[in-house]
């Protein structure tokens, strides 16, 4: 699979989408420097702007919810999380991001976005 990061970034110029790279760059960065107290702080600033979102997604992923000292799998549902709120805003905006990613990639971005609606 690639880093859906990448195939948002075409859509960088839309507010939404830039705020959601920033939110996953700040993610990645703090999680790469193992400064996970920094990360579960951003994590819970994340669920408070996402709230309804983050309601969604816990109840569809209520069975893969991490530990809370399993930071990789923190890690991993957050980043996960939101890049799929940046392909749902794409959807709502009726942007053509399909055509960058794989027949396989398309399935697995949809099948995530599915149970949000």
């Amino acid at each position: 699979m690639s880093d859906f990061r990448t195939t948002l970034e075409i859509f960088k110029d839309i507010k939404e989408i830039k705020d959601l790279l920033d939110d996953i760059d700040k993610l990645r960065v703090l999680y790469y420097y193992k400064r996970f107290e920094e990360m579960k702080r951003h994590i819970f600033d994340l669920t408070n702007k996402y709230f309804i979102e983050r309601v969604l997604w816990n109840t569809a992923n209520r069975n893969n919810m991490p530990a809370e000292d399993d930071y990789r799998q923190q890690f991993i549902n957050a980043e996960n999380f939101l890049i799929i709120q940046g392909f749902k805003k794409l959807n709502e905006l009726r942007k053509d991001w399909r055509k960058s990613l794989t027949k396989d990639e398309v399935s697995f971005i949809e099948s995530m976005i599915k149970p949000m609606e």
